[in-house]
This record gives structure tokens, C-alpha cells and sequence, in this order.
């Protein structure tokens, strides 16, 4: 899973102040440590709504509408730990976890290519706030290619070192030839100081959950969660009669355990989008057993609320639940995500004022 670990992420710095520089073409030189250099170390969260969509650089390295539309909304996180000669970045995602290590003397290696395998890339410190990553598109592409297309990221520091700036950029080159960027994007993440008390906010207003119960995790623990999650999101599942009526079917159910890892299936029309259904599952299940690590899905077209025929656009399988008010287009248009009102706008179903996945 490459794609969503390494695009999901994808930290490719732009600024078109320094496009020349960073289309020009020059091969990468072993470039010793600077002094008093930038930390980049700690837990990173990735800001959705401060950050530029990624369909633009999606679609410029060949990725299909449908798919770029899944991975630009996912949730990413980043552990980094710094050294003198190496940054190595954890990332992870709903759908998959992966590790970059970037040499910071300028070195030739081999990461995680953005559309699968692996690819030439190398990293060097532009300044001492800034380090720069090189990398080749294709998997037969080398830095030194006059034609060669190259993903871009530099990272920086702001905010006191409370933000982390990562500017993207889909560059070419033609014989040479300084180009333009074909696609660019900013994404910002936010420092955060880890703890098992973060995945709280996740939760929709009123779940009622203590924070640890002194479950271990077993088949059975998790059994227990999922059903007291299902009593209490009303709005969520197709178990209640208020919501059945509406045609809402969505469940969640547990496939297996993978270590400290639950892997849960989601089946059935949901009013909610799938993301927020797996966001919510995972903070509840965290929350409610600490052994947790992660909460993910068997494949990324789990969390696809509708499946469409890649040449003709064809809707193939329609996930969502009907729209009861008929509003959900008229909420977005507004710019107002449905999911925070729910199903049942004031005066629905006895549920409380405002919806939510919790009544």
C-alpha cells in the first residue's frame, strides 16, 4: 500500500519563488550536517482542512478521480525521529502504515515509490530550516535524467516549531529544460504530544465512554465494544427502528485481530460517510480498550460509499443511505459537512436537535 502510506503524506515542497531552483536540473552532492539545524522529531497530525487537496498531484501521476478522491481525504499521522545523518518518518493512515529513511547527506536511495515500488530519491538540507527530497516518478527514472519527472518535498518548521509546512510539487524536465511545476499542493501538520486521551476527540457529541475499563484486548473485548457501540450510535447502525425506517442497514463487525491492530468490516447503507463510521469505531474502541494501536479495514474500497465504473463513471454500487431531509447536497454546497448534523435535523425521529451519530 505505498500509494496511501506515501501519497497520503506526500510532503513535496514548492514555493514559486524558488521554481527555478527547484526545476533546475543538478545532481545531488554528499552535503555535511549543518549546526543548530531544525528538529523535525515528534508526533505529527495531519491539518485536512489547513491543507491544499492532493487531487491535482493525484491526477498528475496517473491516479483515477475516484481513488485520489479517498486518499486526499484520509487522516494521516507521522512520528519522526531525527539524528545527525537521518530523518526516519512512521507514517500511518486508516489503510496502511509505512517507514521512509532519509539520508540527510545528499546520498542516493531507495524510497517508496508514489504509485508502487520503489524509486531513486535523494535528501539534503537546503538551509538549516529547511531539508529537501528528490524524487523520481517512475521506477526506471534517475535523478540525473534530463527527462526525468520528479516528486519534490521540502520541509520546514513554523510556529514556533508547533507546525510543520510540507510544500508538494509534480516537476518535469525536458532535455534539461528548467519547467514549470505540473501540480502543486501545501500540507500542513500539527505537533501533538501523544496520548491515548487524543483519540477522544474523535468521537461524536454524545458517546458515553469511560476511559479505560480494564478490558485486554480479546475477540471478546472488542465483541463487547462494538455491541455497546451499537446501542448507543442510533444514527449509525441499521439495528434501531428509528433508522431502519430511514434505510439505514451499516454495521461493523470484527474480521480479526492482528496483534495490537483490529481489523473491523463495514456492510450495509450508511447515512454517514465511511471514514467518519471507522474514524468514530476506532476512537470508541481505543478508548474503550488501551492495548488497541490501530483500527483499520481489510482494503481501501471498504471506505468507498460508492463504487463507480472507472471508464464510464457508472455508479456500479450505491453504499449511502437515502437522503431523509433531501438537504445533504445543500449542507455541502454551504460548506457544512453533513456528518456533524446526521441524518435527523430537528424535529426527526426523536432524535436530539442538531443529529449526530449519538441521539
Amino acid at each position: 500500500m505505498a500509494l496511501f502510506s506515501t501519497i497520503s503524506t506526500i510532503a513535496i515542497a514548492f514555493e514559486p519563488s524558488t521554481a527555478a531552483s527547484v526545476c533546475a536540473p543538478r545532481t545531488f552532492r554528499s552535503t555535511p550536517v549543518l549546526a543548530s539545524v531544525a528538529d523535525f522529531s515528534g508526533e505529527w497530525c495531519m491539518d485536512l482542512k489547513a491543507s491544499d487537496s492532493l487531487g491535482p498531484l493525484l491526477r498528475e501521476l496517473g491516479v483515477s478521480r475516484m481513488l485520489a478522491a479517498v486518499v486526499t481525504r484520509l487522516a494521516v499521522t507521522q512520528r519522526i525521529v531525527q539524528t545527525g545523518s537521518t530523518v526516519t518518518i512512521e507514517v500511518k493512515t486508516p489503510l496502511s502504515a509505512e517507514t521512509l529513511e532519509l539520508n540527510l547527506d545528499g546520498s542516493e536511495a531507495l524510497l517508496p515509490g508514489v504509485t508502487g515500488g520503489c524509486t531513486r530519491a535523494s535528501t539534503r538540507w537546503l538551509d538549516r530550516e529547511r531539508i529537501e527530497t528528490r524524487q523520481c516518478v517512475d521506477q526506471s527514472g534517475r535523478l540525473d535524467d534530463p527527462d526525468a519527472r520528479l516528486f519534490v518535498t521540502t520541509r520546514s518548521l513554523f510556529d514556533a516549531g508547533a507546525g510543520l509546512l510540507e510544500d508538494c510539487a509534480v516537476v518535469a524536465r525536458s532535455s534539461g529544460e528548467v519547467m514549470k511545476p505540473r501540480a502543486t499542493a501545501k500540507r500542513i501538520l500539527r505537533r501533538v504530544v501523544p496520548s491515548r486521551a487524543s483519540t477522544t476527540s474523535m468521537l461524536m457529541p454524545g458517546l458515553q465512554c469511560s476511559e479505560d475499563d480494564g478490558s485486554v484486548l480479546t475477540e471478546s473485548s472488542v465483541e463487547a465494544a462494538l455491541s455497546d457501540l451499537r446501542e448507543q450510535a442510533k444514527a449509525f447502525f441499521g439495528c434501531h427502528p428509528e433508522s431502519l425506517a430511514i434505510g439505514i442497514t451499516g454495521d461493523v463487525t470484527l474480521l480479526h485481530l492482528d496483534g495490537p491492530c483490529v481489523v473491523v468490516q463495514l456492510s450495509g447503507a450508511f447515512w454517514h460517510r465511511r471514514e467518519t463510521v471507522l474514524a468514530n469505531t476506532a476512537a470508541f474502541l481505543m478508548r474503550r480498550i488501551p492495548e488497541i494501536a490501530e483500527v483499520t479495514v481489510p482494503d481501501e474500497e471498504t471506505l468507498l460509499d460508492v463504487l463507480r465504473d472507472e471508464e464510464t463513471g457508472e455508479i456500479i454500487e450505491d453504499r449511502r443511505a437515502p437522503d431523509l431531509t433531501g438537504d445533504r447536497q445543500t449542507l455541502i454546497y454551504q460548506g457544512i459537512d453533513p456528518d456533524t448534523r446526521g441524518p435527523f435535523a430537528s424535529g426527526y425521529g426523536g432524535f436530539r436537535v442538531g443529529g449526530s451519530i449519538f441521539s
